[in-house]
C-alpha cells in the first residue's frame, strides 16, 4: 500500500510540476528511467557550497592524525562506523552526531553531539574539526538518495580527502573518481573498509594527491557562483 501510494504522489507531482531537479546524477538517472516520458522536465542541478567559507589560508594537506565522522542523516550507516572505530584501536576517531550513543562508542573515538543543523556547534567550531582531521569517513547505507554531498564537499574544500560508500545514488561519477580526488569502497563490509582505511592512512602522498585534486574539482565546478548561474539559466528556460 505504501509503494502504491508513494507511486501515486510522485506521478502527481510530476504531471502538476514544470521543472524537476536533481541534486545528484544517481537519482536523476533512476528518474529518467522509471518516468521517461517526464524526462524532458527533469534538471541535474549538483549540490554546490560556500567554497570560499569553506577554505583554509594553508596550501599543504593537514598531517593530523585523526578520522572525521559528521553527520545525522538518515543515509549513514552508524553502525559500520562503530564497527569500523572498534576495528582500528588504535586509530583516533572524532564523531560528531546525535544518532550515536554515548555507551557505544569505544575509547579511541571522541564523541561530539550535535551538527552544522542546530546550534550546539558553530560553522567556525567545524571547520576546526576539518582543519585537525586527516581524513573524513562516509559509510553510507546503499541508496538512490545523495548522501553525505555537504560534508564531503566542506571537507575537500578545506583539504581534507574524503573515503566514502560508493552508493548506486552517488552525486556525480563523472566529476569524482577513484584514487583521484576521492576515494570510494566498492564493497561495503566491514573487512573492505578496515583494509582500505588502513591502506589509505599512511599514504601520505596519495591523500596529498586526492586533497589537491579534490579542492580543485570542488572550487572549480561546485562553487556558489556555478550553482546560482544554472539555477539562473534553469529560470529562464
Amino acid at each position: 500500500i505504501t509503494n502504491k501510494l508513494q507511486k501515486f504522489f510522485i506521478k502527481l507531482l510530476l504531471r502538476i510540476s514544470k521543472k524537476i531537479c536533481f541534486l545528484g546524477s544517481g537519482e536523476a538517472t533512476l528518474a529518467n528511467d522509471q518516468y521517461s516520458y517526464f524526462s524532458n522536465r527533469f534538471y541535474l542541478l549538483p549540490f554546490s557550497i560556500d567554497t570560499e567559507y569553506w577554505n583554509v589560508n594553508e596550501n599543504e594537506y593537514s598531517q593530523n592524525k585523526k578520522i572525521l565522522f559528521i553527520g545525522n542523516d538518515g543515509n549513514r550507516d552508524y553502525e559500520m562506523f562503530l564497527k569500523i572505530v572498534k576495528s582500528l584501536p588504535d586509530f583516533s576517531f572524532t564523531c560528531i552526531t546525535n544518532n550515536i550513543n554515548k555507551q557505544d562508542v569505544p575509547p579511541n573515538c571522541e564523541l561530539i553531539s550535535g551538527s552544522w543543523n542546530d546550534s550546539l556547534l558553530s560553522d567556525d567550531q567545524i571547520k576546526d574539526y576539518y582543519r585537525n582531521s586527516k581524513l573524513v569517513i562516509v559509510p553510507l547505507k546503499e541508496t538512490f538518495q545523495p548522501s553525505g554531498q555537504s560534508v564531503s564537499l566542506q571537507a575537500m574544500s578545506m583539504g581534507v580527502p574524503v573515503i566514502i560508500t560508493k552508493t548506486k545514488g552517488f552525486w556525480d561519477s563523472d566529476l569524482f573518481e577513484h584514487e583521484k580526488n576521492i576515494y570510494f569502497v566498492l564493497d561495503h563490509s566491514i573487512e573492505s573498509w578496515v583494509k582500505e582505511l588502513k591502506k589509505i592512512y599512511d599514504d601520505d602522498n596519495l591523500l596529498e594527491k586526492i586533497s589537491t585534486e579534490a579542492k580543485i574539482t570542488v572550487n572549480s565546478e561546485l562553487n556558489l557562483d556555478s550553482f546560482n548561474y544554472k539555477i539562473e539559466k534553469l529560470l529562464n528556460i
